[in-house]
């Protein structure tokens, strides 16, 4: 469904009570938001989410983004979590979209755990990644494998690791807008994981 939301991922924030669910949409409907809870039966906090796009003009070389490479990004949403326990154990169960364009399936990630200098942190760090084509298409600077990667990450990410960070050299889109759609569609196992993705 092209106005359904899609692509949601949790990222850490500033503070060990935070939590920040971003999502995407190809429509906007003005009422995007993350409804959360403890129990996923009963998901009755709400925090509205912050919504943007970009267009052609906002990108810094002409061709091909702004012509023949040009996608229409649809519009991205994030919407922070704040007071969550910091225990390292509860399981915060979510949704992102809105009663317009619909609600995510209910997903859930384990509370962060407060600073403790005696705490073992298990990162997955991957770099250099790009995206594979389903139709195993080569077509503009393709990694055919790279969705092997992906399907690690998705792997270890099961394993109890804390965060994933992704340290760059993301898709390799140079200006080929439809590469972020098909990175993002590769990569939404690992976002369900639970995981903080950075």
């Amino acid at each position: 469904d092209k106005a359904a939301y899609m692509h949601g991922k949790l990222a850490r924030w500033q503070e060990d009570d935070q939590m920040m669910v971003h999502f995407q949409s190809k429509t906007l409907s003005g009422k995007a938001a993350v409804r959360y809870g403890f129990n996923a039966s009963s998901l009755t906090k709400v925090v509205p989410a912050t919504s943007r796009t970009y267009s052609r003009d906002d990108l810094c070389h002409p061709s091909p983004g702004a012509t023949w490479g040009w996608h229409d990004p649809g519009y991205f949403h994030r919407s922070l979590l704040s007071g969550l326990p910091t225990d390292g154990k509860t399981k915060v169960f979510y949704q992102y979209g809105d009663d317009v364009l619909g609600w995510s399936p209910v997903l859930s990630f384990t509370a962060t755990l407060g600073a403790d200098p005696s705490a073992t942190v298990n990162v997955i760090l991957v770099a250099d990644k790009g995206v594979s084509f389903n139709d195993s298409s080569s077509f503009h600077w393709a990694e055919p494998q790279a969705w092997m990667t992906a399907r690690g990450m998705e792997e270890h990410a099961k394993q109890g690791y804390n965060m994933i960070l992704h340290a760059g050299d993301i898709a390799y889109a140079t200006g080929i807008e439809i590469k972020w759609e098909a990175f993002e569609t590769e990569m939404d196992k690992v976002y369900q994981t639970g995981v903080p993705y950075m």
